[in-house]
């Protein structure tokens, strides 16, 4: 409602929302910070945000604020798409070897993929 009608209507639909006993409030796209602070003030709710962008604080400030949950969007999604397209050039040969896409540094790679904690079980159960 917030980016329909503004804060103070989307305010007063948190209240009504509140006073019915639901569980928890879904934010969608508020417009400013401004806003999304002066709308998670609103309740005590657990709150669920979604589209709010580049206005979207620290995960801490966010749950400082209720918002147990913050859809982030499909970027991170779309970058690893082109990450793999370009990845499946270069290996086809479709592309130039200079515009080659960086590989992942092996310690954040064994760190993402827990290899530590693989070996660590290797050697206790596999031997």
């Amino acid at each position: 409602a917030a980016t329909i009608t503004g804060r103070d209507d989307c305010i007063a639909r948190i209240q009504a929302y509140e006073k019915t006993g639901v569980d928890g409030i879904t934010l969608i796209g508020a417009r400013s910070l401004e806003d999304l602070t002066a709308l998670c003030a609103t309740t005590d709710l657990p709150i669920m945000l979604g589209g709010i962008g580049s206005i979207a604080p620290k995960a801490d400030d966010l749950a400082k604020m209720g918002a147990r949950i913050c859809l982030r969007g499909h970027q991170p999604y779309l970058a690893s798409l082109a990450a793999t397209y370009s990845a499946i050039q270069q290996v086809l040969g479709q592309a130039n070897p200079d515009d080659a896409p960086p590989v992942i540094d092996s310690a954040i790679l064994r760190q993402l993929t827990r290899e530590d904690g693989y070996d660590e079980d290797a050697n206790q159960f596999l031997k």
